[in-house]
């Protein structure tokens, strides 16, 4: 195996030690959120949908208030760190402002289109929401870029415990949607607060300040990302907009009961951003950039296969968690989101190294043809078939925007590990046909005897010194030190 192969050991060492830092907090905090959102929608029922419809109409029109600045901070912090307190703080007066255009836009839009017309308070709520959320954000792109991952992972955690303690609270006391609209404001205050504090903590009170001077240069170097961020908040809200006007809130609630399962798993994809954007951005024009890339794609391609085989053999399962049995219908959306995961995933890796690179232009335009044919086929499923059309459509997003980036990637990884991703698929087939016959004794056996048989399928699949191989060798290291120096 030749140098270039592999990634090198200090900078694999880094991924793998940032990885775990946002894998564990990360982890927790999606894990609360999981939670959170399983107890909102079974305790809302059909009322879900209202809330789901609320939050992807905002969404759709989230652009204004990031404008592109998150992997902008990010990328320019982790290859210039000494004007970080000036960046951060023209960041956050920008955001600011912006902010408060996206709400009146988001307002005025719902009014004038007719969105939800009797429920615009719960719009206009959920727009602040989303303003206190970007501007924590904020503070959490510089922890990033600084590489402090654990204190990005610490801000949002900060949201995550209070949501979900004022959530349960709502549910155990009988409040209603207007409750748990409170609760998120409050989590989200409480978040904004705590970010405030560690960039005072990490950067230095002083070195945070505003120059005005430096706004308009920002806007147009951040220009660029704004494409990234408009492409992403149209694919993620375009689905459940077309849905919410053509079939209603019911069906927002089907398919959104489906969707919650699949969006726990997306933890995986979202550590793999977080831990590679300010590396990429570090050692951009490197060599080693090529082969951090192929060797990141090979280990999210082995998380991704057998994710998305498992959770669609045991939807109807994992549906049935829901404790009112209200979505069960819900089974066959998961099952057709659950395949939509390798692309997301797989993806969203992609467009982590096209962004290290400042290969932007590459990621608007697989942007732009996705959405330019996902549209119109939402607009002809959906009539039809509803939310069972919205999750086809949706995979078929997913799938258009991998194939995009693959190619604008190639020129960086300079090759696939198509050999590797065949072996992780067919492990992950032959653990799903193992474990459908026991789909029906419990989730904690399918899983476990799916996870065993995954492993032992994918070891003797794959060739001696292979990256699989080695990855559980560094892994079971890193492990093994760790216990002996708590013994010591």
């Amino acid at each position: 195996m030749t140098t270039e192969s592999r990634a090198p050991s200090a900078e694999g060492h880094t991924i793998f030690r940032h990885s775990v830092i946002l894998g564990l907090g990360d982890a927790i905090s999606m894990g609360l959120g999981f939670i959170t959102t399983i107890v909102v929608t079974d305790m809302l029922g059909e009322r879900f949908g209202l809330l789901l419809g609320a939050q992807r109409f905002a969404g759709f029109f989230l652009v204004i208030a990031q404008f592109g600045l998150t992997p902008f901070l990010i990328r320019s912090i982790a290859a210039k760190r000494e004007d970080a307190g000036v960046l951060v703080g023209d960041v956050l007066l920008l955001r600011a402002i912006l902010g408060a255009l996206f709400s009146a836009v988001v307002i005025g839009s719902a009014a004038l289109f007719g969105h939800m017309p009797e429920h615009l308070w719960l719009i206009a709520v959920w727009a602040l929401v989303e303003v206190l959320g970007v501007l924590a954000e904020t503070n959490s792109a510089a922890c990033q870029g600084l590489e402090r991952m654990g204190l990005s992972s610490l801000i949002m955690l900060s949201r995550a415990v209070p949501n979900v303690i004022g959530v349960v609270l709502v549910a155990t006391t009988g409040g209603g949607l207007s409750e748990l609209i409170t609760v998120y404001v409050t989590s989200g205050i409480i978040q904004l607060t705590t970010s405030l504090g560690i960039s005072f903590t990490v950067l230095g009170r002083r070195n945070i300040r505003f120059e005005f001077n430096k706004i308009p240069p920002l806007i147009k170097a951040s220009y660029h990302y704004l494409g990234i961020i408009v492409g992403y908040g149209i694919l993620k809200s375009v689905d459940v907009i077309i849905l919410t006007r053509i079939a209603g809130t019911s069906e927002v609630a089907r398919y959104g009961a489906g969707m919650n399962f699949l969006t726990a798993l997306f933890i995986f994809p979202l550590i793999g951003q977080k831990a590679l954007l300010p590396m990429f951005s570090r050692l951009s024009g490197s060599t080693t950039v090529a082969g951090i890339g192929r060797n990141t794609l090979h280990a999210f391609s082995m998380l991704a296969f057998p994710a998305a085989f498992g959770l669609s053999v045991l939807s109807s399962q994992v549906v049935a968690l829901y404790p009112s049995g209200e979505f069960g219908s819900s089974a066959i959306v998961l099952r057709i989101l659950a395949f939509g995961f390798i692309f997301s995933a797989l993806a969203s890796v992609l467009a982590a190294i096209l962004t290290g690179a400042g290969d932007i232009t590459a990621i608007v335009k697989a942007y732009v043809v996705t959405i330019a044919l996902v549209v119109p086929l939402n607009l002809v499923l959906v009539p039809r078939y509803g939310a069972v059309g919205t999750a086809a459509a949706t995979v078929t997003a997913y799938m258009i925007l991998t194939v995009c980036l693959a190619r604008p990637a190639l020129n960086i990884i300079r090759s696939v590990p198509v050999a590797a991703m065949f072996r992780h698929c067919l492990a992950a087939a032959i653990m799903a046909a193992a474990i459908y016959p026991l789909r029906h004794l419990g989730l904690p056996l399918s899983i476990t005897t799916g996870a065993v048989i995954f492993a032992v399928a994918l070891f003797l699949l794959t060739p001696s010194g292979g990256l699989e191989r080695r990855i559980l060798h560094f892994g079971f290291q890193k492990a093994r030190a760790m216990i002996g120096r708590k013994i010591d």
